[in-house]
């Protein structure tokens, strides 16, 4: 009789076991990295409203993911009234455009646009730009001039660009940063 119940106990036990065959997914946090960006970076300091005065230009900046992950939304704040906005998304080692979107902008009210997630690798420059004839400068204090990269979460932004309409921005801007633009960035592994 015992070893029956020992037999039924073990027999018990060995079923009663669950193997985890399927790992719980991890969901990371989501990020938007020009605010940190602003902070560390000093551009806090102070924000004006500025225009082209007359056609558009190609306004972004570049950066690098410290981890593989996407792009989500596109996040702006600029003072342009009811427009539609076009942001590109550019593999910088090639100049070639991964991305557009169009968003609506709300006069100086932030908007938030879920977009199709942009796949991001680790370690690989990206560029995101805005064309546009209205954006804000951010300064430092005494317009210094700032010393790229600058971390921000798990996005290393290296560097403020300009250019020609609908062409990858390559001027580099260093003693402003042209804005309210942004994505929302999401790890993925």
């Amino acid at each position: 009789m015992k070893k029956t119940i020992l037999l039924f106990a073990i027999i018990f036990s060995l079923f009663s076991c669950s193997k985890d065959d399927e790992a719980t997914p991890v969901t990371y946090q989501e990020e938007n990295p020009i605010p940190t960006f602003l902070v560390n970076s000093g551009f806090n300091f102070n924000r004006t409203t500025a225009s082209t005065g007359g056609g558009e230009i190609e306004s972004g900046f570049s950066f690098i993911p410290k981890v593989n992950g996407k792009i989500i939304a596109l996040v702006n704040k600029l003072q342009i009234p009811n427009a539609s906005l076009k942001v590109t998304i550019w593999d910088k080692s090639t100049a070639t455009a991964i991305a557009t979107n169009y968003v609506n902008v709300g006069q100086g009210v932030e908007t938030k646009t879920s977009i199709n997630a942009v796949n991001l690798q680790k370690n690989k420059e990206y560029i995101i730009s805005i064309k546009t004839a209205y954006y804000y400068i951010y300064n430092k204090p005494n317009s210094a001039i700032q010393a790229y990269p600058v971390d921000a979460g798990n996005i290393s932004i290296t560097g403020s660009l300009d250019g020609n309409a609908n062409q990858m921005p390559n001027v580099l801007i260093s003693n402003s940063f042209l804005g309210d633009y942004s994505f929302i960035f999401q790890q993925t592994e």
